[in-house]
Protein backbone atom coordinates (compact mmCIF):
# COMPACT_ATOMS: atom_id res chain seq x y z
CA UNK A 1 0.00 0.00 0.00
CA UNK A 2 2.99 2.42 0.52
CA UNK A 3 4.45 1.58 -2.88
CA UNK A 4 1.00 2.83 -4.29
CA UNK A 5 0.67 5.91 -2.14
CA UNK A 6 4.34 6.73 -3.54
CA UNK A 7 3.69 6.04 -6.84
CA UNK A 8 0.20 8.28 -7.00
CA UNK A 9 1.94 11.31 -4.90
CA UNK A 10 5.21 10.52 -7.62
CA UNK A 11 2.65 10.86 -10.62
CA UNK A 12 1.07 14.19 -9.13
CA UNK A 13 4.51 15.22 -8.64
CA UNK A 14 4.99 14.68 -12.83
CA UNK A 15 1.70 16.09 -13.48
CA UNK A 16 2.49 19.51 -12.19
CA UNK A 17 5.17 19.79 -14.88
CA UNK A 18 2.45 18.69 -17.45
CA UNK A 19 1.48 21.75 -19.93
CA UNK A 20 -2.21 21.43 -18.76
CA UNK A 21 -4.90 24.12 -18.00
CA UNK A 22 -5.73 24.30 -14.41
CA UNK A 23 -9.42 22.74 -14.41
CA UNK A 24 -7.77 20.03 -16.55
CA UNK A 25 -5.08 19.31 -13.90
CA UNK A 26 -7.43 19.23 -11.23
CA UNK A 27 -9.71 16.75 -12.99
CA UNK A 28 -6.85 14.16 -13.78
CA UNK A 29 -5.53 14.87 -10.47
CA UNK A 30 -8.69 13.55 -9.33
CA UNK A 31 -8.87 10.20 -11.36
CA UNK A 32 -4.73 9.67 -9.76
CA UNK A 33 -5.94 9.49 -6.17
CA UNK A 34 -9.10 7.23 -7.01
CA UNK A 35 -7.37 4.91 -10.23
CA UNK A 36 -5.90 1.50 -9.33
CA UNK A 37 -3.46 1.61 -12.35
CA UNK A 38 -1.73 -1.72 -13.73
CA UNK A 39 0.72 0.06 -15.66
CA UNK A 40 2.16 1.99 -12.80
CA UNK A 41 0.65 5.50 -14.04
CA UNK A 42 3.23 5.23 -17.33
CA UNK A 43 1.18 7.62 -19.28
CA UNK A 44 1.89 10.26 -16.56
CA UNK A 45 5.38 9.31 -16.06
CA UNK A 46 5.50 10.09 -19.66
CA UNK A 47 4.03 13.22 -19.86
CA UNK A 48 0.75 12.07 -21.76
CA UNK A 49 3.14 11.57 -24.34
CA UNK A 50 2.73 7.45 -25.42
CA UNK A 51 -0.52 5.95 -25.01
CA UNK A 52 -2.22 3.51 -25.24
CA UNK A 53 -3.69 3.21 -29.25
CA UNK A 54 -7.52 4.20 -28.83
CA UNK A 55 -9.82 6.19 -31.01
CA UNK A 56 -13.37 7.83 -29.84
CA UNK A 57 -16.35 6.40 -30.90
CA UNK A 58 -18.45 8.77 -29.00
CA UNK A 59 -19.44 6.47 -26.18
CA UNK A 60 -19.35 8.44 -22.55
CA UNK A 61 -17.14 6.56 -20.53
CA UNK A 62 -14.77 3.73 -23.21
CA UNK A 63 -13.02 4.33 -26.30
CA UNK A 64 -12.10 1.76 -28.81
CA UNK A 65 -8.48 0.05 -28.01
CA UNK A 66 -6.52 -0.52 -30.96
CA UNK A 67 -3.87 -1.90 -28.76
CA UNK A 68 -2.14 -5.24 -30.13
CA UNK A 69 -2.96 -7.56 -27.04
CA UNK A 70 -5.60 -5.45 -25.46
CA UNK A 71 -6.76 -8.41 -23.17
CA UNK A 72 -3.45 -8.04 -20.98
CA UNK A 73 -5.21 -4.64 -19.69
CA UNK A 74 -7.65 -5.30 -17.07
CA UNK A 75 -9.72 -2.29 -18.45
CA UNK A 76 -9.57 -3.60 -21.82
CA UNK A 77 -13.90 -4.54 -22.51
CA UNK A 78 -14.02 -6.79 -25.08
CA UNK A 79 -17.36 -7.46 -27.45
CA UNK A 80 -17.40 -10.06 -29.76
CA UNK A 81 -13.69 -9.85 -30.86
CA UNK A 82 -13.85 -5.84 -30.71
CA UNK A 83 -11.88 -4.40 -27.73
CA UNK A 84 -12.71 -1.32 -25.90
CA UNK A 85 -10.55 0.68 -23.01
CA UNK A 86 -12.82 1.31 -19.78
CA UNK A 87 -9.69 3.26 -17.97
CA UNK A 88 -10.87 6.58 -17.05
CA UNK A 89 -7.89 8.46 -17.05
CA UNK A 90 -7.19 7.35 -20.82
CA UNK A 91 -10.94 8.19 -21.35
CA UNK A 92 -10.42 11.40 -19.67
CA UNK A 93 -6.78 12.51 -22.19
CA UNK A 94 -8.70 11.34 -25.13
CA UNK A 95 -12.26 13.27 -24.34
CA UNK A 96 -10.73 16.64 -22.80
CA UNK A 97 -7.21 16.96 -24.48
CA UNK A 98 -7.93 14.80 -27.67
CA UNK A 99 -4.81 12.81 -26.56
Amino acid sequence: MAAETDLKARCLERLAGISLDEIHRKHIAEILTELDCPKAFRCVEQGFVQLCRAVDVGRATYLACFEPLPAACRFALDLGGEHYCRCPLRVYLMKHLQR
